[in-house]
C-alpha cells in the first residue's frame, strides 16, 4: 500500500464533500471502497435525486433516532442525511479531478476545508502504517480508528483545533523540507 494511501484517499472524499457542508461525516473502510454517511443542511442537495433508497434512508433515520419530518431548532436550516460510496477508482478520478487547482503557482492549502482536515488524519493513520476502521467527525471533534501493523485496534479523538494544529504542523514541516 502507498505510504501515503490515506491521506490521499481521504482528501479526495473531503474535497468532494465539502459541497456539501456536512455537519457530521462518519467514513467506514469496507473492503477497497470507503462508505461515508453523515448529515448536511437540505439546500445542498436542492434539485438533486437523493442518493439512496427510501428503505435505506428510513432504516438510516431509525439508526439515528430522528424524525426526518421534525422542526429543526429555530434559526437552524434542516438537515438531511447523505451516503456516498468511493471506490479506488473513484478516489483516483477525484484526485486527479482536483489535482489541476493543487499544481502550479498554488497558495497554500486550507487548513480548514474538510479536504485538508480529512488529510491529516490520513497522514497520521499513515505514519503508524494503519488501516481505517471509521473516523467520524462533528462540528466540535474528529475521533478516528484504525488498525495498527500488528492488528491492535487504537482510537483517537481530537478536537478541531488540535487537529487545525496537527495540520498546520505537517504544513510547516512539508515547507522546510
Amino acid at each position: 500500500m502507498d505510504k501515503q494511501y490515506y491521506a490521499r484517499a481521504l482528501r479526495a472524499i473531503g474535497q468532494d464533500l465539502e459541497e456539501l457542508r456536512p455537519e457530521y461525516v462518519e467514513i467506514k473502510q469496507r473492503g477497497k471502497d470507503f462508505i461515508a454517511r453523515g448529515r448536511c443542511p437540505a439546500s445542498t442537495l436542492d434539485g438533486r435525486p437523493d442518493v439512496r433508497s427510501p428503505l435505506i434512508q428510513r432504516l438510516w433515520e431509525k439508526m439515528l433516532h430522528r424524525d426526518p419530518n421534525a422542526a429543526s431548532p429555530k434559526g437552524q436550516e434542516p438537515t438531511v442525511p447523505f451516503v456516498r460510496r468511493y471506490s479506488p477508482e473513484d478516489i483516483d478520478r477525484l484526485d486527479e479531478s482536483k489535482h489541476a487547482n493543487r499544481s502550479g503557482l498554488v497558495a497554500t492549502p486550507d487548513i480548514h476545508s474538510l479536504g485538508e482536515m480529512l488529510r491529516t488524519i490520513g497522514r497520521l493513520i499513515d505514519a503508524e502504517g494503519g488501516r481505517l476502521i471509521k473516523l467520524s467527525r462533528d462540528l466540535q471533534t474528529v475521533t478516528f480508528e484504525y488498525r495498527d501493523p500488528q492488528g491492535a485496534s487504537a482510537k483517537k479523538q481530537l478536537s478541531n483545533l488540535q487537529l487545525l494544529q496537527d495540520a498546520a504542523a505537517i504544513l510547516h514541516g512539508a515547507r522546510e523540507h
